[in-house]
């Protein structure tokens, strides 16, 4: 998952967002989805269902239960993989911010020194900063305030663009 080089306008904005979403939410489906299949096959094969026209009392409610929990944990993998390209890109910013103090640290995104360095250049030391807490906003809006993940990063971003 990665931003496009510069957010131009607000439509890059929401794109991103959308983009970073998406892959959060296929991200989410490849870890889930099997383990949902076996716990699936796991329930069928604990209530004997699965076979046509066995009904079992308490066999519906189970289910749906099983549903639920996928849905959750569905819903906290898409949320993790968010906040994990959020780290990403606070690091990015760390990074920058470093760069352009002068400091002679090792940096964490080393492999993208070129482009940090071009960001330092091309920005202040306040503009970093306040893209970083537009990144540490969208992270408290999505734990603390249960905001949805696409709306906190369209947020977040929409922040970094007029940042």
């Amino acid at each position: 998952m990665e931003l496009p080089a510069r957010l131009r306008d607000p439509g890059d904005c929401l794109r991103a967002a959308a983009n970073l979403h998406e892959a959060a939410t296929e991200d989410a489906a490849s870890t889930a989805g099997p383990l949902e299949q076996r716990e699936l096959g796991g329930h069928r094969d604990q209530w004997g269902t699965g076979t046509r026209g066995i009904k079992v009392r308490g066999e519906q409610g189970a289910l749906a239960e099983l549903k639920r929990s996928h849905k959750a944990r569905r819903t906290r993998l898409v949320r993790d993989a968010v906040d994990r390209a959020l780290l990403d890109l606070l690091s990015y910013y760390r990074d920058a911010l470093s760069l352009q103090l002068g400091s002679t640290g090792q940096l964490v995104n080393e492999e993208d020194r070129g482009a940090l360095e071009e960001l330092a250049r091309r920005t202040d030391p306040t503009a970093t900063l306040r893209r970083a807490e537009a990144v540490l906003a969208c992270r408290v809006a999505m734990d603390e305030h249960n905001v949805a993940p696409l709306l906190a990063l369209e947020q977040a971003l929409l922040r970094l663009h007029s940042a």
